[in-house]
């Protein structure tokens, strides 16, 4: 009889290991499955989510678009983007065209030079050259650089800071507003009020 229980019991070991063996497969299988059913759904997910954009539709290269020909007025917020009194518009970028802004001034005997005034996404925006003569550094402080017409009224004040110069250093001057100050006659600096 031990024999037969011996057996028996030997048998049994190999069908449970057998099974433990199968049972593991089966789940491994199961799992794997399931792994790539997620990646399949959130791929879908993913795909299906982003929105079919429209293409945005831009001239060919070294095209110009009159838009007054089109009877459009095309606008960048309180930017009209078309050829105007010392501006003009070219590549999406509204310039200032008036030579009197390019011209060399001066601030607290600082030489402001190589101005320019541009407008585009709604933002118009002064850059210009500011250089120190003297061999003594000059402290940064708060300013207004005014923007006026032909006839001398204001156009618009920005304040800004006139930055801190090395003895001769050169640096930039630059300030920004949502205003269309592009069509400019001239500007000036003065000390913040």
């Amino acid at each position: 009889m031990n024999k037969k229980t011996n057996e028996k019991e030997e048998n049994l070991k190999k069908s449970n290991t057998e099974g433990k063996t199968s049972n593991i497969k089966v789940n491994i299988i199961k799992i794997a499955i399931a792994i790539i059913m997620l990646i399949l759904v959130a791929y879908l997910l993913i795909t299906f989510s982003k929105k079919e954009e429209e293409p945005e539709l831009k001239p060919a290269p070294n095209t110009t678009i009159d838009y007054n020909l089109l009877n459009v007025e095309r606008s960048d917020g309180n930017i009209v983007m078309e050829d105007d009194t010392n501006a003009e518009v070219k590549d999406g970028v509204k310039r200032n065209t008036s030579t009197k802004v390019t011209e060399q001034k001066t601030y607290n005997d600082m030489i402001v030079k190589d101005a320019r005034i541009e407008a585009s996404g709604g933002n118009s925006q002064f850059i210009a050259v500011v250089e120190n003569p003297y061999d003594k550094p000059i402290e940064s402080e708060e300013v207004e650089v005014v923007f006026i017409n032909e006839d001398g009224s204001e156009i618009a004040r920005i304040e800004t800071t006139f930055p801190e110069l090395e003895p001769n250093g050169i640096s930039e001057l630059s300030a920004s507003t949502d205003i269309d100050i592009t069509t400019a006659y001239d500007f000036y600096i003065s000390l913040k009020n």
